[in-house]
């Protein structure tokens, strides 16, 4: 149990961490593209929405969420990354 926690978890734990952050970029679009097919409220459905009625501001406004939040989810993990595995990078 000692080798398993002082030695593997941390030499696997930067891949472990880049898996995630690669899941739930892919989960968060898989969620907008659900919402913009069903309708379902959400930014996805407000895009939807205001394409119908033609409201050329809300859907770029909906896009620029989209982006901005995923940007912000992103770096999130980054940062969580760079304080859970500082040794990443150095040889």
């Amino acid at each position: 149990m000692t080798l398993l926690l002082s030695v593997r978890l941390p030499a696997a734990l930067p891949e472990i961490l880049t898996g995630v952050r690669i899941a739930v970029g892919i989960a968060y679009t898989s969620v907008v593209a659900a919402e913009t097919i069903n309708g379902v409220p959400g930014i996805g459905g407000m895009i939807r929405d205001a394409q119908r009625y033609n409201q050329t501001d809300v859907v770029i406004a909906g896009i620029l969420a989209i982006g901005l939040s995923g940007i912000a989810l992103d770096a999130l993990f980054k940062g969580l990354e760079r304080v859970a595995v500082p040794w990443r990078g150095r040889a």
